[in-house]
């Protein structure tokens, strides 16, 4: 009985779904259904009851998973615990969204904080790793404290001569056969063009798609395709050829997710409170302008 073994156990219980849980840790479904039918082996007790191409959690899952749950949660503890006292000054990040924004206080923090080492991802299939994530308002992980550090207007971002341009406000009737350019479906941008369309019980008609911010940026400068954007993320990022336009009744929520199970050192302390205090600056400038 493995560590990972466990933890794909406790992601497919939470899931019910092999292929959301392959997804996770980015391997093979097979792989997922193979390590759970071997610890199904190993105790002698099947674990889900399954039918066609559906599992479902049972009783004695239901039983095992809230035991390996709360174990592994004492495991992820012991660790920080043990790497915290190894390594004092180390604080792990995983920055989802607002890069631009969070870049520049993490920098500051650096400065000011010469001796703690800073370690950002992007992205990671184990969230459990990192101190903080800075991510939207979706973020579904458990065993963090979410405070909300932006609130953001959604807009339209558009060259000047095209038609959309002249509007005062975007109206949902015009975007939603308007061919529109995104990041990949990874992407924050991605699920906030999504999430921004559901909510009016819309989809956006996604013409192009890159992973290359630049592109983005180049290709609504072209004129290929308008963009949304949140208003104070990608501000400066775009020419005085484009104009912003905002999409009524839509905001997005950048929040900082602090890991419940990470020791409050100092360190962890002044981060989380700089962190919020640079959004919060950034806020202000915005509106002053």
């Amino acid at each position: 009985m493995e560590i990972l073994q466990l933890k794909y156990f406790c992601s497919a219980a939470e899931s019910e779904n092999f292929s959301v849980t392959a997804a996770k840790f980015r391997v093979p479904p097979s792989s997922i259904s193979q390590s759970i039918k071997r610890l199904e082996t190993e105790i002698g007790a099947e674990l889900f009851d399954r039918s066609a191409n559906r599992i479902k959690l049972n009783d004695r899952g239901r039983e095992f998973y809230g035991k390996v749950n709360k174990a592994l949660q004492l495991i992820q503890s012991a660790s920080q615990q043990a790497a915290s006292a190894t390594h004092p000054d180390i604080i792990r990040i995983c920055l989802k969204v607002n890069r631009r924004i969070a870049t520049a206080a993490i920098e500051k923090f650096r400065i000011e904080n010469p001796d703690t080492d800073i370690i950002v991802r992007h992205s990671s299939s184990d969230k459990s790793d990192f101190d903080f994530i800075i991510s939207d308002g979706d973020f579904p992980e458990q065993g963090f404290t979410a405070t909300d550090i932006l609130f953001e207007q959604v807009m339209l971002a558009v060259r000047k001569d095209h038609p959309l341009a002249s509007k005062e406000e975007i109206d949902w009737q015009l975007l939603k056969d308007e061919p529109l350019i995104s990041m990949n479906t990874e992407s924050s941008m991605y699920s906030l063009a999504m999430r921004a369309f559901a909510a009016k019980g819309l989809t956006p008609h996604i013409a192009i798609q890159s992973d290359d911010p630049f592109y983005i940026r180049r290709a609504v400068e072209l004129g290929l395709a308008p963009t949304i954007v949140p208003s104070l993320s990608w501000r400066g990022q775009f020419s005085d050829d484009i104009v912003f336009k905002p999409i009524p009744n839509i905001k997005r929520v950048t929040c900082l997710y602090q890991n419940n199970n990470t020791p409050v050192s100092k360190n962890i302390e002044r981060f989380a409170a700089m962190i919020t205090e640079e959004f919060r600056k950034e806020a202000q400038l915005f509106k002053a302008e």
